[in-house]
């Protein structure tokens, strides 16, 4: 359990300490792996942005994500097995994909206002305050790779078995600190986990400018 999301960052930090070397990037996924992505980077003395990538939702239940993109098609992943349970035709997923990489495009436009980093040549550290299934952080490390990473390093506090051995395959390494039998929600391991709002993000994104 851990305390708060700023306690879990810097216990995260102190087991990447040995990947501070080289040229390295820390990118926090909005919302709450923003928080912790900075405490990350401040411990390691290296560059800190964000990376984003949305949930394909299934018409039937929102909350249930069929895969996830960043802000382009080579970034898609798809959960094929649920894909082929729920019936869902390309239509519908297409349809999907132009909707949520349009939404990635304008939340980048909005965080980052064109300053982002150029991950060319760089090692990428993609941060979250946990992980449950894994169809985000999957798609942004293709979205990582796609933006030059040389290599792309999966760092959470928290993480459920199958999305480690689903990330495992898809990451270069993956940093966790507790991958828990019983899984249920991110939340569950913090003690304090409030909404994080998207101006939470923005001031964090300002503050590390100065």
């Amino acid at each position: 359990m851990f305390a708060s999301r700023k306690e879990a960052g810097y216990l995260l930090a102190k087991e990447l300490v040995k990947e501070a070397l080289g040229r390295v990037v820390v990118l926090g996924i909005p919302r709450g792996g923003v928080i912790i992505a900075q405490k990350v980077a401040s411990v390691l003395k290296t560059p800190f942005s964000i990376i984003i990538a949305k949930k394909l939702a299934a018409p039937s239940n929102p909350e249930l994500a069929i895969g996830a993109i960043g802000d382009s098609r080579n970034s898609l992943f798809l959960n094929k097995d649920l894909v082929r349970s729920l019936e869902l035709d390309k239509q519908y997923i297409n349809a999907e994909i132009r909707l949520k990489m349009a939404e990635v495009k304008r939340r980048r436009r909005e965080f980052l206002s064109g300053k982002e980093i150029d991950l060319s040549g760089k090692k990428a550290i993609i941060v979250d305050d946990g992980v449950a299934t894994g169809a985000t952080i999957m798609a942004a490390i293709k979205q990582a790779r796609n933006d030059g990473a040389k290599k792309v390093i999966v760092a959470t506090p928290v993480i459920s078995r199958g999305a480690l051995r689903r990330l495992q395959k898809e990451a270069d390494q993956v940093v966790y600190l507790q991958a828990p039998r019983i899984f249920f929600s991110v939340g569950q391991f913090y003690d304090h986990f409030s909404q994080v709002a998207d101006e939470e993000v923005k001031e964090i994104l300002r503050y590390n400018e100065e």
